[in-house]
């Protein structure tokens, strides 16, 4: 039933005061005439017996005029809804009661009928009949027929099989309420058992708890793995370095080979406890929803649903980038130089060296497939994600140095540098908004050159397709020698526009005229990273203008 009550039957009787009186004595006229109002004359005859005549509107009020003891019945022919609950109606094989709710419509099709069955002295201007009375007078009246009929039916023929359609409710209520002026239509039949579903939720919570319980084993059990293949590496590592009988040759091949082996274990135990991971979150939120779906609710199924498909997605693109680590593996272990065991070198110089010549077009390898391996290559991550931003981006940034030469280095041609030549470039942002201009040098250091104190410490904005030079005056307004002093390798100079300024204040603090290039720490690297990350996408773009810098 909907929760405003509807009354269907309605009793005016004239009082000698000559005050039209309905309900609980309140001070009434018959309604309007209408195509869902009918109105009826009662006369009593002998005992309980009733002559019901339909009449006009017009005609009803005569009638009440005439007579003190005249009285007018009012029907609404509507229908109206109507939710039917039976509790205890089955039990299962392990003794749940199931309850039935049948929701639908009613609506009377005799009156006489109606009365006849419900009684005429039930109805009274004091207590017209209402769609919350005669909901109760049905759900009482066909209790007992319900019983009798589903006594033979399972529940578990009722859920699985559909064994009671609702086409089949509607069918029997309208049999069992043959001659009782009612036309039911039913619009659902719904089984539910609070005890079941208790039970169902606790073997659904145990069996899940066993599951979470077995995918954390098997994850902590990658990960002592995990830490074991460190220290045998470790081990293994210092039993080489300190072989004296070793020629230098042969020590970096078996560094070489050992790094290889190692990588790939780490690698595998990357991959298990991965899986190990998304078993048990996968676990979480599937009993989540489940639970969610005993209890009916549908918002918090929907949120659940929700978490999952993210995290399948999220599993699916790491379990993509540990198949590219993969192949990365094999690539590395082709290729004849050792810049595997050199990328991971206590000399942060030759590590940064193999990281950007493994990169660059000489070998081609992805960034962020060497950070999946657990290889230090931040700088060259951040060159990689800016590169990629920069050929999405329309309004893009680009940056162009006039005197680079052109260089083959095998497997690609190159832009080059010599040392001591001029480092002065050009940039032009197809979009305005504040710059922030970055050199990664061949060392590994990076360096920040705008904004600093040459400008007043303050963030600089750029005009959308207008030229600017770094040295210039107006972005960076350096007077003395500005060239570069190596060493060889590979240099990036990196410009980010965005409608926010990207370099913290702190940072930019750090700048004064006297030495106004500031170099950024590995963590500021990192902080920088993170905040481009997590910018939205049309906020910000990019520019990276990379060469190679040769040597004497």
């Amino acid at each position: 039933m909907s929760d405003s009550k509807q009354d269907i039957i309605q009793v005016f009787r004239e009082k000698k005061r000559g005050l039209w009186r309905f309900g609980g004595g309140s001070k009434e006229k018959l309604p309007e005439a209408g195509p869902d109002v009918d109105f009826y004359t009662v006369t009593a005859l002998s005992g309980e017996d009733r002559e019901l005549n339909r009449v006009s509107r017009d005609d009803a009020e005569k009638a009440l005029g005439r007579d003190e003891n005249s009285a007018i019945l009012v029907l609404k022919k509507s229908s109206c809804e109507m939710a039917l609950s039976f509790s205890g109606i089955l039990k299962d094989s392990q003794g749940h009661a199931w309850d039935l709710q049948l929701n639908g419509s009613c609506s009377v099709s005799d009156i006489r009928n109606l009365l006849g069955k419900f009684g005429f002295n039930s109805v009274t201007p004091e207590a017209p009949l209402s769609d919350t009375m005669l909901e109760s007078w049905l759900a009482e009246a066909v209790r007992h027929k319900i019983k009798d009929a589903v006594r033979d039916t399972s529940i578990s023929d009722i859920l699985e099989k559909d064994a009671l359609p609702t086409s089949w409710w509607e069918s029997q209520l309208n049999k069992w309420l043959a001659g009782a002026g009612l036309i039911c239509r039913i619009t659902t039949a719904r089984w539910e058992s609070a005890e079941a579903a208790r039970a169902e939720a606790e073997r659904i919570r145990q069996q899940d708890m066993e599951r979470i319980a077995r995918e954390r084993e098997r994850q902590l059990q990658a990960e002592n793995r995990e830490a074991k293949a460190r220290a045998d590496y470790a081990k293994e590592k210092a039993r080489i370095e300190a072989d004296r009988k070793l020629s230098q040759k042969e020590q970096a091949h078996q560094l070489q080979v050992l790094e290889l082996k190692h990588r790939k274990e780490l690698l595998a135990a990357e991959a298990e406890m991965e899986n190990a991971r998304r078993a048990v979150e996968q676990a979480a939120l599937e009993h989540e929803v489940t639970v969610a779906r005993l209890r009916h609710d549908l918002k918090s199924v929907g949120e659940g649903e929700t978490r999952l498909a993210e995290a399948h997605e999220q599993h699916a693109a790491l379990a993509t980038t540990l198949e590219k680590a993969t192949a990365v593996l094999d690539q590395l272990g082709r290729i004849s130089e050792p810049l595997l065991q050199q990328l991971v070198s206590r000399d942060s110089g030759d590590a940064h060296q193999a990281a950007e010549r493994l990169v660059s077009p000489e070998f081609g390898v992805s960034a962020a497939a060497l950070a999946a391996l657990g290889f230090g290559v931040a700088n060259q991550s951040l060159v990689e994600t800016l590169n990629g931003k920069q050929t999405k981006d329309s309004q893009s940034v680009q940056l162009s140095k006039a005197d680079l030469t052109t260089r083959d280095i095998g497997t690609a041609r190159v832009k080059a540098l010599p040392i001591r030549r001029s480092l002065q470039f050009k940039v032009v942002s197809r979009r305005a908004g504040y710059v922030a201009i970055l050199n990664l040098g061949t060392s590994g250091a990076v360096y920040l050159q705008v904004p600093s104190a040459l400008t007043g410490g303050q963030h600089l904005q750029v005009v959308e397709d207008k030229p600017y030079f770094v040295p210039g005056e107006e972005l960076f307004p350096w007077k003395w020698d500005y060239r570069e002093e190596g060493p060889a390798g590979w240099e990036h100079m990196v410009a980010i526009v965005s409608d926010e300024p990207v370099i913290p204040d702190e940072i930019v603090a750090r700048s004064t005229p006297e030495s106004p290039i500031v170099r950024l720490t590995p963590e500021e690297m990192e902080g920088l990273f993170t905040s481009l990350e997590e910018l939205p996408a049309e906020s910000w773009t990019a520019g990276v203008l990379s060469f190679l810098v040769e040597g004497k």
